[in-house]
Parts: structure tokens; sequence; C-alpha cells
């Protein structure tokens, strides 16, 4: 997980804990990569009971 935060493009103050899982979307996106044109966005995946 510090790898995914250290090239995150956005900081937000997520805890991840051991087990979660993890959506990873990935896309091209040559605007905010010039050279790899990758854009991935990653979710925990919680109940909807956790996030209200």
């Amino acid at each position: 997980m510090d790898m995914v935060r250290g090239k995150s493009y956005f900081s937000l103050d997520v805890d991840v804990k051991e087990g979660e899982r993890i959506l990873t979307l990935s896309t091209c996106d040559y605007y905010l990569d010039p050279d790899d044109g990758r854009l991935v966005i990653q979710a925990v995946m919680r109940p909807a009971e956790e996030t209200e």
C-alpha cells in the first residue's frame, strides 16, 4: 500500500486493513501520465453500513 500511495495523484486518508478487498480499475490516460498512458483507480470494498 505504501507504493500505491507514493504514486497517487490524489491523497486520501483511507485506512486499509489486512484482509480487505481492493477493487482496481485501469484505463488509458495520456493527460495525467504522458509516458505510459495509464490511470489506475483503487477502492476498498466495504459493506454499505460501514460507509455511512
